[in-house]
């Protein structure tokens, strides 16, 4: 996270806690009500084990706001920028 914030990079994590402490340091958070491996008090009840459901919802999220960036630009075009801009910092 810091290399990319370094590289001038917007961070967002991606959280079930609104006071993560990663949350001071970043540009925004976005907070996904759903239940977590630690099962704390206010999150929603599921049967579905550890964090199953959050990941689930974070999956659907951002392919939600992928397939919306698609629609609202050229998709031949916006496909290959995002192809070219994906990137592991590694």
């Amino acid at each position: 996270m810091f290399q990319s914030k370094e590289m001038g990079a917007k961070v967002f994590p991606i959280t079930t806690n609104k006071e993560s402490k990663i949350a001071s340091i970043c540009d925004g958070i976005l907070v996904i009500p759903a239940a977590t491996k630690y099962r704390r008090p206010g999150e929603p009840g599921t049967i579905q084990p550890l964090g199953n459901q959050f990941d689930q919802s974070v999956h659907l999220v951002l392919d939600a706001i992928i397939i919306g960036t698609l629609q609202t630009d050229n998709q031949d075009t916006a496909y290959e920028e995002m192809t070219k801009r994906h990137t592991n910092l590694e």
